[in-house]
């Protein structure tokens, strides 16, 4: 059960019973002695075993489609659009234009190149520079 340093997850086990054979991580193992020798020495015991399914992530992430809490857009800027022409139809407001400025490295929010990808966070967004959290 000790934790593997290189990988920080518990080692891998291919438990197998008869036909049954499946990969897991013990989660947890107790043991109980119910034979001593004379001289004290045990040499029965029962063991408890708690296994837990382990899935290689690559083979569960084909199998089951996650998706990111990330809710981030991409826009295509069109002619004639600005910052505050992007902010005001994804946002409802023309005035929180400055995420989409930070995230994009934008100098000039007037002055944008037509077909340029814009990454849109979600509000609220937290500089990262800054810490400053904008609504």
């Amino acid at each position: 059960m000790n934790i593997d340093p290189s990988t920080h997850a518990p080692p891998v086990l291919l438990f197998t019973w008869g036909s049954l054979s499946f990969t897991c991580v013990l989660a947890k193992a107790s043991q109980k002695f119910t034979m001593f020798r004379p001289d004290g020495m045990p040499v029965r015991a029962k063991v408890s075993v708690t296994f837990n399914e382990f899935r290689n992530g690559d083979l569960e992430a084909k199998e089951v489609k996650r998706e990111t809490a990330d809710y981030s857009k991409m826009h295509v800027v069109v002619q004639g659009e600005t910052l505050s022409s992007i902010a005001a139809r994804v946002y409802a407001n023309a005035e929180t234009w400055r995420p989409i400025a930070i995230v994009n490295g934008v100098d000039d929010p007037r002055r944008l190149d037509v077909g340029r990808h814009l990454l849109v966070p979600q509000l609220p967004f937290r500089d990262p520079e800054t810490g400053e959290v904008m609504r």
